[in-house]
């Protein structure tokens, strides 16, 4: 709110606790809610964003999720905007580099031996089907978690020798970290000589057993929305301040939730209400990441199209 008003963006500001219960918020928005509201942001359980998606739409009012993603809050409400990436968006880009800088021979689709890991193999094959018109085109890897432990040389068999390798593990909770460090310390174990690099979700950012050296040997690529390169001096500066006022260093979050709120009081001062359908034109660089925010359409039908949301 301080950077806003240095930026005159003039805000009032206020804050609830959702205490994660709709009816809670029925309560909010029934005796709390200020009549000037021009936005709301949050909060992030389901059922509470779809109580405020409805109101949103009743009341021509944009409401953000700033966290939760999902594709049935939401129906034919132009008010509603969300802001995280759906965790498709990750496998598509994930798709995209791996195919910028390798070819399709090179590169292993990997998971255990069940639908949980394999059904989102098509995520993948789709991207890749579009870029090089061919169904099917990445070859996938599929094991028993146990044979990790049991069996000798389960990777060996699947390294290139006259050119890299490159896996790619669709792994996204925090469930399966004991997984993607199992098959990276079998890869380091086996790949000798041989040159090997891996993309992996974000959880692997945050996963403490797997170490520099893991990351380096690897050449681990982990596909991100948000990044926070802390030796900038707008990141330095932030966090000399956040530490003044609290004590502390910024988590992610902070920085998260900072950029979120400059995001929408920038919209709000230079569109007015009606900023929503302005927000793909926003193109700064914030101290976490860009926002895109495009229109998702009912229909592939030019004819028959609507906004489902943003």
């Amino acid at each position: 709110m301080e950077q806003l008003k240095e930026e005159d963006v003039r805000l009032t500001l206020d804050v609830f606790d959702s205490e994660e219960s709709k009816s809670r918020i029925e309560q909010i928005l029934d005796q709390q809610l200020p009549q000037e509201t021009d936005a709301i942001m949050g909060p992030i359980k389901k059922e509470c964003l779809v109580t405020l998606a409805e109101f949103g739409k009743e009341n021509r009012m944009p409401i953000i999720s700033p966290w939760y993603s999902s594709q049935s809050v939401a129906k034919e409400n132009p008010y509603y905007i969300q802001i995280n990436p759906f965790l498709t968006e990750h496998y598509h880009a994930i798709t995209e580099h791996a195919l910028e800088e390798f070819s399709k021979d090179q590169i292993f689709l990997v998971g255990r031996e069940n639908t949980r890991d394999t059904d989102r193999f098509k995520y993948f094959q789709e991207t890749a089907e579009i870029i090089l018109d061919e169904k099917e085109a990445l070859k996938t890897f599929t094991f028993d978690q146990d044979s990790l432990s049991a069996e000798f040389e389960i990777i060996k068999a699947k390294l290139l020798d006259d050119k890299a390798t490159v896996f790619i593990l669709p792994n996204y909770s925090s469930r399966d970290a004991q997984f993607i460090y199992d098959f990276i310390r079998r890869i380091n174990v086996e790949k000798l000589d041989h040159e090997v690099y891996v993309y992996g979700m974000p959880v692997m950012a945050s996963m403490d057993k797997l170490s520099y050296d893991y990351l380096v040997n690897m050449n681990v690529r982990i596909v991100m929305s948000r990044f926070v390169d802390v030796s900038g001096p707008l990141e330095k500066r932030f966090q000399s301040d956040f530490f003044e006022e609290y004590n502390c260093f910024p988590m992610d979050e902070a920085y998260e939730g900072y950029d979120n709120l400059l995001f929408l009081g920038r919209a709000l001062k230079r569109y007015g209400t009606g900023f929503v359908r302005k927000l793909d034109q926003d193109g700064l660089e914030y101290l976490s990441t860009r926002f895109n925010i495009q229109p998702v359409m009912t229909s592939n039908n030019v004819e028959d199209q609507s906004i489902e949301y943003f």
